[in-house]
């Protein structure tokens, strides 16, 4: 029995291990590959970002961030570190 491509799954631990079947643009003049974007991989991307947020120590910079300028830790603005490195969560953190 033959098998299409992965299908993305609504779990988003099952989109952290496909991101690379994730269908992708063609390279820009950088020669980069980009996800083509669906809001599952955004909330799936957005969630492994909080998680590697998490796993920083020194969180004060980060949590003064929150407490007083909170417009500028929006998922809006975690997206935007999120595309600077391709939808690599910890590079992202």
């Amino acid at each position: 029995q033959e098998r299409g491509p992965p299908q993305p799954s609504s779990n988003p631990a099952k989109v952290k291990a496909t991101i690379m079947n994730v269908p992708k643009t063609k390279p820009d003049m950088y020669q980069q590959e980009h996800p083509i974007e669906s809001q599952e991989l955004i909330d799936a991307k957005l969630a492994e970002l909080d998680t590697e947020l998490d796993k920083i120590s020194d969180k004060k910079n980060y949590e003064q961030a929150l407490e007083k300028c909170p417009d500028l830790v929006s998922k809006k603005e975690k997206l935007q570190f999120l595309r600077c490195e391709v939808f690599n969560a910890d590079l992202a953190a």
